[in-house]
């Protein structure tokens, strides 16, 4: 699962682009001007309150981890929760931006009697 489409108060939608887990890729938004609709790369999300504002608040309420093992990514928890982790990242807003007097994510508590959550892999062991 990944987070595809954003959809903004009054008529603006953001797509998002990439591949798979892997936190890169671009924003772009379109908005009605007229009977054109724009297309228009974001640099930063920063000027668009609502949209920042949506990532910030998906990045705080969100108890998933991504994690890079020889350049294959894996998501760890809910998969909306993965998928928003990632959108997070690659709109540079994931956790590890945001004031540090936020409280900090807590682990999800997992049963023990649960299966490894991680492929098997020397990068897990």
């Amino acid at each position: 699962m990944v987070a595809a489409d954003i959809w903004l108060p009054r008529d603006a939608k953001v797509f998002v682009t990439g591949h798979g887990l892997e936190p890169v890729g671009a924003m772009f938004v379109s908005g009605r001007e007229g009977n054109m609709m724009a297309l228009e790369k974001l640099s930063s999300v920063s000027f668009m309150p609502a949209l920042s504002a949506l990532i910030k608040v998906s990045s705080l309420c969100n108890s998933s981890t991504l994690v890079e093992c020889d350049g294959e990514w894996y998501g760890v928890g809910d998969a909306t929760e993965v998928a928003l982790t990632v959108l997070a990242k690659k709109a540079r807003l994931g956790t590890s931006s945001l004031p540090p007097s936020l409280p900090p994510s807590l682990p999800p508590l997992l049963p023990p009697s649960l299966p490894p959550l991680l492929p098997s892999s020397p990068c897990f062991d």
